[in-house]
């Protein structure tokens, strides 16, 4: 059980299932909300749950470090992509025993990831058609094609003659729907340090993750400073 605050010498705890439910913390500034937060990520992480803190502003993060033991510190992986060198490249397939299943499967995820950020309403047959196909012609060439690679090969960069061919029999204009899309995560430097290179530079330890990178155990912290990072985009 989790222990979330003591109140008229009683103790209010969570238990580790309900925390996998949504939660939503409300007060002023200074009451303790991010130290909620915090205490509750290191609580369950000592109780042997994976946890995944995803700090916008850059403090929680580094809270959430402080709190843990230092004895545990080995199972606790701070990534700051403005002051460390890593990158997760989401495209890249896993080890795998049947290729054409790993390929369809991270095609089917991250095609569903892209429908989700957008809306579905944004995300007609033909983007979804050049989308899936795109990445199923850079698929041919390696494991491990990069958001950047998509553009290029949509924009014409990459030359690929089946894939040109199929956008022929697309109506005009729909490349453009996919260039924009894609933008925000090539254009930007801090994004596309971090998922447009081929080969991931993190590696996920082998004993804190088990299959498709899924924490089994441990504390990961991915601090992203808002007001750093942030360039002007337009996502739809």
């Amino acid at each position: 059980m989790v222990l979330i605050a003591g109140i008229a010498g009683r103790a209010l705890r969570i238990s580790p299932e309900d925390l996998l439910q949504h939660q939503h913390v409300i007060g002023a500034t200074g009451t303790g909300k991010s130290t909620l937060l915090a205490n509750e990520a290191v609580q369950a992480f000592e109780e042997g749950a994976c946890c995944i803190v995803i700090d916008p502003h850059g403090n929680l993060a580094h809270d959430t470090v402080r709190a843990v033991n230092p004895a545990d510190l080995e199972n606790v992986f701070l990534l700051d992509p403005l002051r460390v060198n890593f990158s997760l490249n989401p495209l890249e397939l896993e080890s795998y025993d049947n290729r054409e299943i790993a390929v369809e499967k991270v095609i089917g995820e991250i095609t569903e990831f892209f429908r989700k950020l957008y809306g579905r309403q944004y995300w007609g047959p033909s983007l979804n058609r050049i989308f899936q196909e795109g990445l199923r012609a850079l698929y041919e060439r390696d494991d491990s094609p990069t958001m950047k690679d998509l553009y290029d090969l949509v924009s014409g960069k990459i030359n690929h003659r089946e894939f040109q061919e199929e956008l022929k029999r697309l109506p005009r204009g729909r490349t453009d729907a996919v260039l924009n899309k894609l933008a925000p995560f090539v254009n930007n430097r801090f994004l596309r340090r971090i998922i447009c290179r081929e080969k991931e530079i993190y590696r996920h330890p082998p004993r804190a993750y088990g299959e498709r990178g899924a924490c089994e155990e441990g504390l990961q912290a991915a601090q992203r400073s808002e007001g750093e990072m942030r360039e002007p985009r337009n996502l739809r």
